[in-house]
């Protein structure tokens, strides 16, 4: 993922994927092991090169990390703006 900033607020395309919630551990990070390797690929590599896309390919802990750590960003901005909740 490639990350360009503006200020506070990062632009960056984002594609993931998601398992139901009680999905044993082991079958996530064989899905997460088969879509790294195909990252890897280089057809898909040089695919998304000429696109500008630079794939991650994290873990799952580390992809809740990042999850984790951008609702608290865009959380904090919300407030400091005083952006009142919508219905």
């Amino acid at each position: 993922m490639k990350r360009s900033a503006r200020g506070r607020i990062a632009w960056y395309l984002q594609a993931e994927g998601y398992a139901p919630a009680k999905t044993p551990p082991e079958i996530v990070h064989r899905l997460q092991s088969a879509v790294r390797e195909a990252l890897k690929a280089p057809k898909v590599v040089e695919f998304l090169d000429a696109a500008a896309f630079y794939p991650v390919g994290s873990t799952p802990e580390e992809f809740r990390e990042f999850v984790a750590a951008e609702t608290e960003r865009y959380a904090q901005m919300i407030r400091e703006a005083k952006i009142p909740m919508q219905n």
